[in-house]
């Protein structure tokens, strides 16, 4: 028997199917972390238009409320990797040889 629930790694959300997968992938960690929900915060902004429809055609997201999920997904999800890199610089011991 089949099972009814969607597995977590696949976008509950029938929207996110027409998005581009590595944008659809950030939708989809948002409403596993539950921040797809209880939406009452409300934005309003101009923006360049074709700034707008660039956007949409790169993600192919359809409305703007998903473009800002989007855009502000990936500032939460980011992974820390240029602040660890910056961080690190200098402790590698200048003698150790990286050649191949």
């Amino acid at each position: 028997m089949e099972s009814k629930t969607p597995m977590l790694s696949e976008p509950r959300n029938a929207s996110f199917v027409t998005m581009k997968r590595p944008y659809a992938h950030v939708m989809n960690r948002l409403e596993q972390m539950g921040l797809t929900v209880n939406k009452t915060a409300h934005m309003n902004c101009m923006v360049n238009p074709e700034l707008l429809a660039l956007a949409r055609q790169e993600t192919g997201v359809g409305t703007n409320s998903e473009l800002v999920e989007v855009a502000l997904g990936y500032l939460i999800l980011q992974d820390g990797f240029p602040d660890a890199f910056r961080s690190s610089r200098g402790t590698v011991d200048r003698d150790i040889d990286l050649s191949v």
